[in-house]
């Protein structure tokens, strides 16, 4: 039975997944030649998720990486935000970032 008369009805809808937010603080701020898997507007980046990526999530160092930016610095002088919640360097490798989450990447300031 056909559904409504047309034709070419996918059996299966295809749902766009929801990018990944990477808010990057001055001077982690550029203008990198189109990261793979990113677009950049200004100082935010959306990583975006494919296939199992989008069940799966990825880890925040391959969230960075895809953002053109790296979570490594001098003694620990990033501060890694994902969704208002500070993470602390020895951590950073176990975090899970998913689907619509955001990621905020800002240099520490030093003095007093």
């Amino acid at each position: 039975m056909p559904w409504y008369g047309t034709r070419n009805v996918p059996h299966r809808l295809e749902v766009a997944s929801v990018p990944i937010r990477v808010i990057l603080g001055e001077p982690l701020r550029h203008a990198p030649a189109d990261p793979p898997g990113a677009v950049e507007s200004g100082r935010e980046v959306e990583v975006l998720l494919t296939g199992a990526e989008s069940v799966e999530g990825l880890l925040l160092e391959e969230v960075a990486a895809r953002a053109g930016i790296s979570l490594e610095g001098p003694e620990g002088s990033l501060l890694v935000v994902v969704n208002g919640r500070l993470v602390p360097p020895g951590a950073r490798g176990a975090v899970r970032v998913h689907e619509g989450d955001q990621v905020e990447v800002e240099l520490m300031l030093a003095g007093g």
